[in-house]
């Protein structure tokens, strides 16, 4: 069944859509040995879940979007291949301000999109652990060990809201109506990440 996250800046969300850009990837392995990984821009739209006997929280991928080919159909069988458009800038005049707009466009019809303009006030170090389900397998699952840098743009929660616009452009069947500006819990910028991924559930 479907839950709102409980901890957190956006604690309250019951949907987390996410705009990647990965311009960097290195991958070690057992070995401890360094691989270049893939470079990729795309978007996800995870949902939270509970499950109604043991209680247990995680996060099910729902939708995967990836302007590269070679990523498909990624690891939870569910990616598709998406026109990605990304510009972000620093405003001249207006010190610590950023602009950034996203863009998401199948068969040339755009189908998800954030404009947003911010104050920069520093970026956090934070670790996380989750479990992650998605695709036509409901038995697969990733575990993900996370330490990422965040900046806090928007937590309604915590009554902070550093943004001077946040438009938000979803066409997306089956989710167009839930995620919306007025119904936007949180927004955070991580502008770099690392993470263990384990596929038993230890």
């Amino acid at each position: 069944m479907s839950s709102e996250s409980t901890a957190g800046p956006a604690r309250g969300a019951t949907m987390t859509l996410t705009f990647r850009v990965r311009l960097l990837t290195l991958m070690i392995g057992d070995d401890l040995q360094e691989t270049p990984g893939e470079r990729d821009i795309g978007a996800l739209i995870t949902a939270g879940m509970r499950n109604r006997s043991t209680g247990e929280h995680a996060t099910c991928v729902l939708h995967s979007f990836s302007a590269n080919a070679k990523s498909l159909p990624g690891p939870y069988k569910n990616s598709v291949l998406a026109e990605v458009a990304h510009q972000q800038a620093y405003l001249p005049g207006f010190e610590g301000k950023c602009k950034e707009d996203w863009q998401i466009s199948m068969v040339g019809d755009a189908v998800l999109g954030v404009d947003f303009v911010y104050a920069s006030t520093g970026i956090q170090t934070a670790h996380s652990e989750v479990k992650v389900f998605g695709g036509p397998n409901s038995s697969f699952f990733r575990r993900y060990h996370v330490e990422k840098g965040i900046e806090l743009i928007l937590s309604r929660p915590d009554g902070i809201d550093r943004s001077s616009l946040l438009a938000i452009r979803n066409k997306l069947p089956g989710v167009a109506g839930l995620m919306q500006r007025d119904k936007c819990v949180g927004v955070a910028g991580e502008p770099w990440y690392r993470r263990f991924v384990s596929l038993d559930d230890v």
